[in-house]
């Protein structure tokens, strides 16, 4: 086989790392902002389940975690997927702590949802 057809996925490959490297460090950016906290109240979680059409076997795919958050007087109900292992720190009618930039409009209307043990700034 001629090397090109190893070359072009292992270029690829590459390619998709450094993507990834580089939205994990903008991810990390975002969330060191969040220096602010408000507490959030879990309304409701919905655990999403697939059934395997060969096995019939029933398993749980993510978790829509609901809740709601007072910042400055506005109110805020929001949604957020999470996986089962992630949502499993989230009781419906229990607190949570939501992180945000009080001097981003769009970081307090999607402030991001964690468990109360949480540092923001993180």
């Amino acid at each position: 086989m001629p090397t090109k057809f190893y070359v072009v996925p292992i270029i690829v490959l590459l390619i998709a790392l450094v993507g990834s490297y580089f939205a994990l460090l903008r991810d990390e950016s975002k969330r060191k902002s969040l220096m602010s906290e408000a507490t959030a109240r879990v309304t409701n979680t919905d655990v999403r389940r697939v059934t395997d059409p060969e096995s019939g076997k029933e398993f749980s795919v993510d978790v829509l975690v609901t809740y709601g958050y007072e910042i400055n007087g506005v109110r805020f109900e929001k949604n957020v997927r999470k996986s089962k292992v992630e949502s499993s720190r989230f009781v419906p009618w229990g607190n949570a702590k939501v992180c945000y930039d009080p001097n981003n409009q769009e970081t307090i209307q999607n402030a991001e949802l964690f468990p109360l043990d949480h540092v923001c700034g993180n």
